[in-house]
């Protein structure tokens, strides 16, 4: 999948075939050169698609799906289950800022949100509303990553306030409970688990990598 503008300076995503030649099969363009994509990423399926970002100069942050069923070649993909709040799924609340990284359940239930206004929130996937209340005490600074484990029972986020944090998703009670912290020399850019869940790699605006031990 790539993202990016076209020659009328509107988001584009576009999805493209890589064997046995690279072709375009699918696309969705952003209605209005006033919206703003910051990451596309499949699900664990790779039957969805979740973009997500803002619309300049307006709240909030929005994040959606694009389905990938019955693809033909240069299909237009239709966005569904908008996370926004004056959207009807989602009138729980929503980001008030851009969202800038998100990720799925490795079932592919859940969606994970981190935004500009600091925040997580964790959504239902099949309805687009939230599956938690807004996460606001993890950061003091922009989300930069969200990732879920390999059990999807723990995440870890990344963040401008130069830390990382694991929290254990408490889906009973809509919120999530801090297992760790890691304090980093500059801006987390990605944090992300090992195959066994055992470590977490965090790389920074410095150029490092870090490796934590988890422990047991």
């Amino acid at each position: 999948v790539i993202l990016g503008k076209n020659e009328k300076n509107q988001y584009a995503v576009q999805v493209w075939e890589t064997t046995p030649s690279v072709e375009l099969i699918a696309s969705h363009t952003s209605a209005s050169t006033e919206a703003l994509y910051n990451f596309a990423t499949f699900s664990p399926n790779n039957q969805t698609i979740l973009v997500g970002g803002s619309l300049r100069g307006q709240k909030p942050g929005i994040a959606f799906l694009l389905p990938l069923d019955d693809l033909k070649p240069k299909t237009e993909l239709r966005p569904i289950h908008l996370l926004a709040e004056e959207k009807p799924m989602g009138t729980l609340g929503a980001h008030d800022e851009t969202v800038t990284c998100a990720d799925f359940s490795p079932d592919g239930t859940l969606i994970i949100t981190g935004s500009q206004d600091n925040y997580v929130r964790l959504w239902n996937k099949d309805d687009g509303t939230p599956a938690s209340d807004l996460l606001r005490d993890l950061h003091s600074a922009d989300l930069t990553s969200v990732a879920f484990d390999h059990s999807g029972g723990r995440f870890v986020t990344g963040s401008f306030d130069q830390t990382s944090i694991i929290c254990d998703w408490l889906p009973k009670k809509r919120a999530a409970e801090k297992f760790a912290a890691f304090q980093t020399e500059s801006v987390v850019r990605e944090a992300i688990f090992s195959p066994d869940d055992k470590n977490i790699a965090v790389g920074g605006s410095d150029g490092t990598a870090n490796v934590w031990d988890l422990g047991s």
